[in-house]
C-alpha cells in the first residue's frame, strides 16, 4: 500500500506521496507505470516528489535543464499520458513536486 497523509496506508486516504528522489529517469517512469494509477484510485490526490536538482553539482548531467532532469522527465511523462497535474512549490518557492489528481 501507499503512504497517505492521513496516517493510513492507502485505500481512500486523502493524499498519497510517491517520492522519486534518487531515481533515474528510466526507473521513475517504471515506478509511475506501476504505482500512479493505483495511487489515484485510492486517494483524492497524489504528490510526486522529484526534487529540483538544486543540490546537484551544476556540471552534472542531472542538471542540464532548469529544475533537474528528473523533474522535467516526470512532467513530460504526466503530460504525454494525459494526467491532470500541477506544479508544486514549497514555502521557499522551490519546485520539485507535482500534484496529480484523478482525471475528470
Amino acid at each position: 500500500t501507499l503512504p497517505s497523509a492521513d496516517g493510513g496506508g492507502g485505500g481512500g486516504g486523502a493524499v498519497a506521496v510517491l517520492d522519486l528522489h534518487y531515481q533515474s529517469v528510466k526507473t521513475a517512469a517504471s515506478i509511475l507505470d506501476a504505482r500512479l494509477a493505483e495511487a489515484l484510485r485510492g486517494h483524492a490526490e497524489v504528490w510526486l516528489v522529484t526534487g529540483t536538482g538544486h543540490h546537484t553539482d551544476r556540471h552534472s548531467h542531472q542538471k542540464h535543464v532548469s529544475g533537474g532532469v528528473l523533474h522535467a522527465a516526470v512532467g513530460d511523462y504526466l503530460s504525454e499520458r494525459g494526467y491532470r497535474h500541477y506544479l508544486g512549490k514549497d514555502q521557499g518557492g522551490q519546485g520539485g513536486a507535482f500534484l496529480v489528481v484523478p482525471r475528470a
